[in-house]
């Protein structure tokens, strides 16, 4: 508090409204008298609501570390539970759940998302920030964030958004042809549809980089084979101009996108014995290009050999 106080002050008296991250109001209320006159924090979260408690499949030092309520399950109702008792203003902050996930977990994000819209209102919060991460080597694109900025955006007015609305939105952002941003959405529950519980990552990243949270449970052959034909079909439709002046760029973005995942969700199926085509290291270095040439496509080289990384030291 001290330290946050040291960079605070100084800003207030210049006349700034100064925002923070309020991990440690989750734990300790006996801080919030001590937060300075001008300050709003900020309450950020980014599972949904569930009525198990996740939590109990963490270790014990994670959950200290990142200094969760006890009842993280509950979604923002227990993440800003201290500063509504205290009647303290907050800004709530979903997010969009694509990191570590490579083409997306948009039910989560869409669940994450109304659940702070509902807290927010409850508590009278000034505003909503929704945030987009690029953990462990930022492989997903900004296409496959769009799903999610789109229910954000809407869920101001209409909290239960058309998910029809929501394609036409990514399209209209995008200039693509019709079709194109439902089939992004579809993308986005391929991982949550495997009957796994992962937190804040999908099993098909895991699988296919060995890092972030694992994900719990054994995955249906049945929607895992239909995750894979979905993934097919994607791959062939980028292949293909999707239209607008940025068409060439996103197609090959999501082409390289989809690769991956195809690649990690059949390593998914083998580490769980299921009959699917194990990957060859010929097919993830071709994944690897495409991805290196989709990421220049867009993006400054800052953290592409970080990124290309992730997946070298896992070829096998």
């Amino acid at each position: 508090m001290e330290h946050l106080c040291r960079i605070i002050e100084p800003l207030v008296a210049d006349g700034h409204e100064v925002m923070f991250w309020a991990d440690q109001l989750r734990q300790d209320r006996d801080l919030i008298p001590k937060i300075p006159m001008g300050a709003v924090p900020v309450v950020w979260n980014y599972e949904a609501p569930s009525e198990t408690g996740w939590e109990a499949m963490l270790p014990p030092e994670l959950i200290e570390r990142l200094g969760l309520p006890e009842d993280p399950h509950l979604g923002f109702e227990s993440h800003a539970r201290l500063l509504a008792d205290a009647d303290f203003p907050f800004w709530v902050a979903p997010g969009t759940g694509s990191w570590n996930s490579l083409i997306g977990r948009n039910r989560n994000a869409a669940a994450n998302i109304a659940d702070a819209v509902a807290v927010g209102a409850a508590n009278q919060s000034p505003g909503l920030l929704l945030t987009d991460w690029g953990d462990n080597g930022h492989f997903q694109p900004l296409a496959v964030s769009l799903p999610s900025m789109a229910r954000a955006g809407a869920s101001m007015s209409n909290p239960t958004s058309d998910p029809a609305q929501i394609a036409d939105r990514v399209e209209a952002v995008l200039g693509c042809d019709p079709g194109i941003g439902a089939l992004i959405d579809r993308l986005g529950h391929i991982g949550e549809d495997l009957g796994m519980t992962a937190i804040n990552s999908s099993p098909i990243f895991v699988a296919l980089c060995h890092t972030g949270m694992p994900g719990f449970g054994e995955p249906d052959p049945e929607a895992l084979a239909t995750g894979l034909e979905t993934l097919s079909g994607a791959r062939q439709r980028f292949n293909e101009p999707i239209g607008g002046p940025r068409g060439r760029i996103v197609a090959a973005e999501m082409q390289a996108a989809c690769h991956l995942a195809e690649i990690g969700l059949r390593r998914l199926g083998i580490q769980h014995g299921l009959d699917v085509e194990a990957p060859t290291a010929s097919e993830l270095d071709g994944a690897i290009k495409a991805h290196r040439n989709a990421w220049l496509l867009s993006s400054r080289p800052g953290g592409l050999d970080d990124s290309l990384d992730k997946l070298l030291r896992n070829r096998d």
